[in-house]
């Protein structure tokens, strides 16, 4: 089965409302799984392949501030620098326009380890696609 771009945003987008708490991680607002105002955010947008599924790259956010406010995007930077350290964020924008060619066999993988619905803690669960993700990642730029 070919997993395509689409097929891959989708079981991501599901997984990041899974693995980081349902607020916009912009404005505070809290949110509900399922619906229209719940949306994935990424800090460097879609464009940018090398962060394009990048776990860290991407957080819940309402749709008002990811679809209207571009202020949002200041947010999710220093919410990504909170969960994963200081100058995580301005790392991304340093790599922001390196490419990253995705191939069939990589893109398997990530789907998988995606759609993974272990019943443990949300901080597990992140930690496990965050370990996986990086052994995908890491297996192509050694």
């Amino acid at each position: 089965e070919m997993i395509t771009d689409k097929k891959l945003d989708t079981v991501f987008a599901r997984l990041i409302k899974e693995i980081y708490p349902l607020v916009c991680h912009a404005c505070g607002k809290k949110l509900a799984k399922g619906t229209i105002d719940c949306q994935a955010a990424h800090f460097i947008g879609r464009r940018a392949h090398i962060l394009r599924w990048n776990p860290r790259n991407v957080l819940p956010a309402c749709s008002r501030c990811n679809g209207f406010d571009q202020s949002h995007v200041f947010e999710l930077g220093k919410k990504i620098n909170m969960y994963y350290g200081d100058g995580t964020a301005e790392h991304f924008r340093e790599i922001q326009h390196m490419t990253k060619k995705w191939d069939e066999y990589d893109r398997k993988r990530l789907y998988e380890l995606f759609c993974c619905t272990e019943d443990i803690s949300m901080e597990e669960l992140r930690k496990k696609i965050l370990d996986g993700y990086d052994e995908i990642q890491g297996e192509k730029t050694k």
